[in-house]
């Protein structure tokens, strides 16, 4: 990559994803933190009006995207179950989900350092764990 705000981590073990994120996170130096998969894509514009919705709408402390599947041959699926698109909405989604597909995720990050980053006793339901405290702050 030919931009020094790409920064590329390599682990000497494999620490997991929690503690990989939480790597990620003690050198990230924004006020927002974004999450993308290696296998996941994203429109071009994603960053720049998740950036804006939340600089006008300070009482949101994250929020995602609607996701759709794509076809190792390139088809697209149909959108997925909707995106919740109030906050009281995705409160309750959380209680039954993932009110936030994680690799659409962007959020506030003096949130995530509040909470001490991602809990790493959950190896797989790291973005469970997520939504059941950030439930409580935003």
């Amino acid at each position: 990559y030919q931009d020094a705000r790409i920064r590329l981590l390599r682990n000497p073990t494999n620490l997991k994803l929690s503690a990989s994120l939480n790597r990620g996170l003690e050198i990230a130096q924004g006020d927002y933190v974004a999450r993308i998969d290696a296998d996941d894509v994203c429109l071009q514009e994603r960053f720049e009006k998740q950036v804006a919705f939340l600089e006008s709408h300070p009482d949101i402390g994250a929020l995602g995207t609607q996701v759709r599947n794509i076809s190792p041959d390139g088809k697209k699926s149909r959108p997925g179950s909707p995106t919740p698109t109030t906050p009281n909405m995705t409160k309750w989604q959380a209680l039954l989900g993932y009110p936030i597909a994680h690799p659409t995720l962007m959020i506030h990050r003096s949130l995530l350092d509040d909470i001490g980053g991602y809990d790493t006793t959950y190896p797989y339901a790291q973005d469970q764990a997520l939504w059941s405290q950030l439930i409580f702050k935003t």
